[in-house]
């Protein structure tokens, strides 16, 4: 199957046609990005994908669809396109690989999680839809690294799609940004103490080990240390609640109603302190803080609102982040084997947590770009 994959994807890169550009006022020198996502499971993905679209720093070239589990991932395709088309949005779309295992996760429902509207099809989607996201994705790259410019990658999904794509076209790395969420260090989900196999990661052992370890132009990585619990609420969410701007195109409107959706059709909404309560609070917005960190890129390091430290990381066998540039301790025979194995090729830019100020930069980031005030 892997073979199969690979056949398609490359005679996919020899047809696809140019891809159109995005339709919404960016800056002039606005930076090329490809949004990974695997959109449909959970809602801070599409908080991401919004927030992203209306960033004047971004032109957001394509947006593909990811999973590793086949029966969602079409599905996930019709939710993309169907939150954007209520967003009055049309940047291509394209629907991803997945693993050779085809089984879905108990507790993933793709009948039931972000169905998309009824009588939706993709053929009502306005722009383009490529069968081969990741043939697009390469394209898109390779097209960006001719004019002599890196595009950004904001990945916050598991990390198939990427390690794909490095295996059809390794030449890729050399000027992709990855912006990723992903990992656990010190902080499992709902900020409980001690590092935690997180989803993007145990998902695709094999595909996350592939992608710390290829030599990206840039590597900044977000993981629950900095992203669990963060959620917008209080007077920064009453806003979005309670305006009448149409500043987003529809993509505020879209991204409550879905949000209101999810609240009630996913298992695990109402589940521990973070519960989602769509008239009083966001969920938990992991994927946001992600696309917060890809609008900092380049702030001086004294200014940014995470706290960025460069360390050397690895995955084991079992989904586990590991730090390398540390002593690791004797007998964690996991650690050692990951590092002298899978260690990225020089230290990444990891967020370990918020500076002070960093929450009240988050929320006025996101309130900005949904309310058109920034």
């Amino acid at each position: 199957m892997a073979l199969a994959i690979f056949l398609r994807t490359a005679a996919a890169l020899a047809v696809l046609t140019p891809t159109p550009a995005l339709d919404v006022k960016q800056a002039a020198d606005a930076m090329p990005m490809i949004i990974d996502t695997d959109i449909g499971i959970d809602i801070d993905d599409s908080w991401a994908i919004a927030l992203s679209l209306l960033n004047p720093k971004f032109s957001v070239k394509l947006i593909v669809t990811a999973s590793d589990f086949w029966p969602t991932l079409r599905r996930q395709t019709q939710v993309l396109a169907d939150f954007l088309t209520r967003g009055h949005q049309k940047v291509p779309i394209g629907t991803g690989v997945t693993q050779e295992r085809v089984e879905v996760p108990p507790n993933v429902n793709p009948q039931a999680i972000f169905t998309p509207e009824s009588g939706f099809n993709l053929t009502s989607y306005a722009g383009p839809v490529y069968d081969d996201g990741v043939a697009a994705m390469v394209r898109v790259i390779r097209e960006q690294q001719s004019l002599g410019r890196k595009t950004v990658l904001l990945a916050i999904a598991p990390f198939t799609n990427l390690a794909h794509a490095l295996t059809v076209a390794p030449d890729i790395a050399k000027s992709t940004v990855v912006v990723a969420m992903g990992g656990s260090l010190a902080v499992g989900e709902g900020m409980s103490s001690g590092k935690f196999p997180e989803m993007n990661i145990k998902t695709n052992i094999s595909a996350a080990q592939t992608v710390f370890k290829a030599p990206w132009a840039e590597f900044h990585l977000v993981p629950l240390d900095a992203t669990a619990n963060v959620q917008l609420k209080g007077p920064a969410y009453a806003k979005l609640l309670q305006s009448k701007t149409n500043a987003s195109g529809g993509l505020l409107e879209a991204l409550l109603h879905d949000y209101r959706y999810w609240a009630t059709a996913c298992p695990w909404a109402n589940e521990g302190v973070s519960r989602a309560e769509p008239d009083i609070r966001s969920s938990d917005i992991y994927d946001a803080v992600a696309a917060f960190l890809s609008a900092e890129l380049g702030t001086d390091s004294k200014r940014s609102s995470l706290d960025m430290v460069p360390l050397m990381l690895a995955v084991n066998e079992s989904g586990f982040t590991e730090i390398c540039n540390q002593s690791l301790e004797i007998g964690a025979a996991a650690a050692q084997h990951a590092c002298s194995k899978w260690a990225s090729p020089r230290p990444l830019s990891t967020a370990v947590g918020w500076r002070p100020w960093g929450r009240d930069h988050f929320d006025a980031y996101v309130d900005g770009l949904l309310l058109g005030s920034r």
